[in-house]
């Protein structure tokens, strides 16, 4: 976050936290789990991924792993679209057209 330990290592982040509020200070302040609750999903993805790159295209497992961690990618980015729909667009709703189009619609 902006003026954290880490604002070094990930620049990007900042414009991110500007443009949907879910990962800036507000959100940590007010105790919203879904940032957590989110990034333990992504460490679970990010396994997997690896798992099916390990397992390379000769195991019988690897499309199964594949299909799996593809409906992941696929269930979570639904599950950010209904989350700001039934909030309100709580965490997006101050940027303009052009910046939600730009930088929050086009790069999900």
């Amino acid at each position: 976050m902006q003026g954290g330990d880490l604002e070094w290592f990930w620049k990007p982040y900042v414009e991110i936290a500007t443009i949907d509020a879910t990962y800036g200070w507000g959100a940590f302040y007010n105790n919203d789990g879904f940032p957590n609750a989110q990034s333990a999903m992504n460490i679970i993805e990010c396994f997997l991924n690896f798992v099916y790159v390990y397992l390379g295209s000769d195991a019988a497992l690897a499309p199964l792993v594949g299909f799996t961690v593809a409906n992941m990618t696929l269930s979570k980015t639904v599950l950010y679209i209904f989350r700001e729909y039934y909030c309100g667009w709580c965490g997006v709703k101050h940027n303009d057209f052009q910046t939600l189009v730009l930088s929050w619609m086009i790069p999900m």
